[in-house]
């Protein structure tokens, strides 16, 4: 019929596009549209060498310019560096039950951020020695996550001791196919776990703020510990 017909074309266009949260409207965003952070680095400590006399040879004075290209490199210890969690605003909405769950981690989230993006941003925080051995990602909020896309992510992750994926709980018709394909993916990754907040929180209405995606406060005390026993799992 033409009014099923309708519904179709609505659903489908769903699955490509998702209206953007307002950052000011969403109970735990208070404003913020994107989150970059770290912990205070802790740099690899130094391996005294012992001196061996060279003989003397002159050696030319360099230029001031050369001498302003070259600049101290911070060496830090892959163990050192804080769990990052990254994601949409539903990690920037649950940012403080996550903290209070986790201790000191690293938030990287931004509304209305898709998988591509946090693929980008995963890369760049490896070049800048910012990617530690524990990595949380949550993504499908905004709409439809492609296989490829989580795979790729799921292999440049493949040498983290610990991944954790976290799957949707979001009245959106991509719901259901996002959390399959995650469901599919995350076996096949040893270092992989899921944190199934779809199961965690179905039936708990008074997690969510009004929209029925970002989290109040229990929300996300509730979203910190179900990835911290998923950080635990076997």
């Amino acid at each position: 019929s033409g009014a099923t017909a309708a519904l179709i074309l609505v659903s489908l266009f769903g699955l490509v596009t998702a209206p953007t949260p307002s950052a000011s409207s969403v109970t735990g965003l208070g404003g913020i549209t994107a989150i970059d952070e770290d912990p205070t680095p802790v740099p690899v400590p130094s391996v005294p060498v012992p001196s061996v006399p060279v003989p003397s040879v002159p050696v030319p004075t360099a230029s001031p310019a050369e001498d302003s290209v070259v600049k101290p490199v911070l060496i830090i210890e892959r163990s050192k560096i804080a769990t990052v969690v990254f994601g949409d605003s539903v990690v920037l909405s649950a940012r403080v039950g996550i903290k209070q769950a986790l201790g000191k981690i690293s938030i990287d989230a931004e509304v209305g951020r898709q998988p591509k993006v946090i693929a980008q941003r995963i890369r760049i925080r490896r070049n800048e020695g910012r990617l530690g051995n524990t990595v949380i990602i949550h993504m499908g909020t905004n709409g439809i996550i492609q296989a490829d896309d989580l795979k790729s992510i799921l292999d440049e992750l493949s040498d983290r001791i610990r991944v954790v994926v976290i799957n949707d709980q979001v009245p959106r018709v991509w719901m259901k196919p996002n959390n399959q394909t995650i469901a599919a993916l995350v076996p096949l990754y040893p270092n992989v776990r899921l944190a199934d907040w779809a199961t965690t929180s179905k039936g708990h209405k008074g997690w969510f703020a009004p929209d029925g995606v970002h989290l109040n406060q229990t929300g996300a005390i509730a979203f910190g510990a179900m990835i911290n026993t998923a950080l635990s799992a076997p």
